[in-house]
């Protein structure tokens, strides 16, 4: 249901004792499939439920991540105003690519170009995204 962005069906199984704490084997929750299909609506709810969107699945992958490789620069600002998203905002995944590297990987190059130009902006966050040539 979060997957194809159906916020009633997503109320009607939690509802009905469906859990939405759940992960799949990849360790992806609903938040993880709401920031790749950017549905902003479904994020505030999950939001709401209390799950952490900062949580990284088996690849290292926030929603950041996910709202990244598949371009949804809205729910990327909305993730960005969180409390802690600097913390989060160049978090490497497993194989080292922060939510910018993913972004400029999937060809979003505005969206990484963004991401990238908050890490000088949002307090505490850390220095931009590795050179891939360096490593750092």
């Amino acid at each position: 249901a979060i997957w194809q962005s159906h916020l009633s069906c997503a109320k009607w199984l939690v509802e009905a004792k469906a859990d939405p704490f759940a992960t799949n084997s990849y360790g992806c929750t609903a938040i993880h499939w709401a920031s790749l299909a950017g549905d902003l609506a479904v994020c505030r709810w999950l939001d709401a439920t209390g799950l952490d969107f900062f949580r990284a699945n088996s690849q290292g992958h926030t929603a950041m991540h996910k709202a990244a490789w598949k371009n949804r620069k809205d729910v990327l600002m909305w993730l960005t105003k969180k409390p802690s998203a600097d913390r989060y905002l160049n978090t490497p995944d497993k194989n080292g690519y922060t939510p910018s590297d993913i972004a400029r990987l999937a060809g979003n190059d505005e969206v990484s170009g963004w991401l990238a130009s908050l890490t000088k902006t949002l307090p505490g966050a850390e220095e931009g995204p590795k050179d891939e040539a360096s490593g750092h």
